[in-house]
């Protein structure tokens, strides 16, 4: 194979295995210490090392050969209070996982079209003094959204040119990254373990952050989640609906709005309709009730369909046999069956 393996290809497929050095080594035959110099870039690997590494970690040797840039976790992650108490070994993986998401969907996407009938812009919150209510209503006019609740996040996202990606992150502490620079579309990985209400809240989230935040602010957090209460329950049209307030009336608005419960609290203390102490002590309630990990009325998920449009148009219109498709997106078939055509197949890192 022509080129030179790439080392920083070898340390983003072992971190997206979960594996540190140590355990590559065990795994592969390969000393710790060539391994790291491998990553660093300061040895040649040999085509028997290379095959070791390959089946070791379950990636096509033409995997190593990528020259793709890389990235960090953006805005949305770095300021998010869950992550802290990841272990970095998980931070790694997820961060390497979305990385060769990345790098695949950019694959799909040479030679097709997508056409959208709105787009991503960038509105930024210093340029509005902080008022992350307008920026929410207009993007929804700009996204041309009817009045009243969004009928699906995913799709409206979809339909501006974003790119949704439910994933596994395996673990319940990270909800959903967005990854967005100038030569792409948006692109949002979102928790396909966490139920609709919290999907669509969470995803609204992360539009916020992707529009108003290419520079952190002090309340970066706080101000995706008032972009999100804004952009599913705007303040013309659910102010009337939350008069008089209670969570009988809450459960029945949760239908409609197709937000949480506990969603719809806050946005009535946003809107001054309940006081904080009343706050409280609703969440006391849902809390008593245990509605706040797992609550009452489920909602009809939403499912992405861009990633597997493009899958399709390769297959079915391009001609891509599986083979010839894992072959493109440098993954071994199984793997390519189990990431886009449905199959349950799982790869086990080392430490299970």
């Amino acid at each position: 194979m022509n080129g030179t393996v790439n080392g920083e290809m070898i340390q983003l497929a072992r971190e997206s295995r979960g594996m540190t050095q140590g355990e590559l080594s065990q795994v592969s035959s390969i000393s710790q210490a060539s391994i790291s110099k491998f990553e660093r870039g300061e040895a040649s690997v040999s085509d028997d090392q290379l095959k070791s590494i390959s089946a070791a970690l379950g990636y096509p040797p033409s995997f190593f050969y990528r020259k793709n840039a890389l990235f960090g976790f953006g805005v949305s992650g770095i300021f998010h209070r869950s992550r802290k108490s990841l272990p970095v070994l998980t931070l790694r993986r997820i961060q390497a996982e979305m990385n060769i998401r990345v790098m695949e969907i950019d694959r799909l996407l040479e030679g097709v079209q997508i056409q959208c009938a709105n787009e991503f812009c960038e509105l930024d919150i210093g340029d509005f003094e902080g008022d992350v209510e307008r920026i929410a209503e207009l993007v929804r006019a700009k996204w041309r959204l009817p009045l009243g609740p969004v009928k699906s996040v995913i799709g409206a996202i979809e339909n501006s040119g974003g790119i949704v990606v439910k994933v596994d992150f395996g673990t319940r502490k990270i909800d959903a990254q967005s990854h967005w620079v100038a030569t792409r579309p948006p692109v949002f990985f979102v928790n396909n373990t966490i139920p609709t209400d919290r999907l669509r809240f969470t995803l609204a989230h992360e539009v916020g952050h992707v529009v108003m935040h290419r520079i952190p602010t002090p309340n970066i957090e706080e101000e995706a989640d008032q972009f999100a209460s804004t952009f599913l329950m705007p303040r013309q049209e659910i102010m009337s609906e939350l008069t008089p307030f209670s969570l009988e009336r809450a459960m029945r608005l949760k239908h409609k709005w197709k937000v949480s419960i506990a969603a719809l609290v806050m946005r009535a203390h946003q809107l001054g309709v309940i006081s904080e102490w009343m706050k409280r002590k609703l969440f006391t309630s849902l809390s008593a009730a245990g509605y706040r990990t797992e609550e009452p009325i489920t909602l009809q998920e939403e499912e992405p369909s861009i990633v597997r449009r493009l899958v399709e148009i390769h297959q079915k219109d391009l001609g891509y046999s599986t083979r010839d498709m894992a072959g493109s997106l440098w993954l071994n078939e199984d793997e390519f069956r189990c990431r886009y055509l449905g199959s349950t197949l799982r790869i086990r890192t080392f430490a299970e």
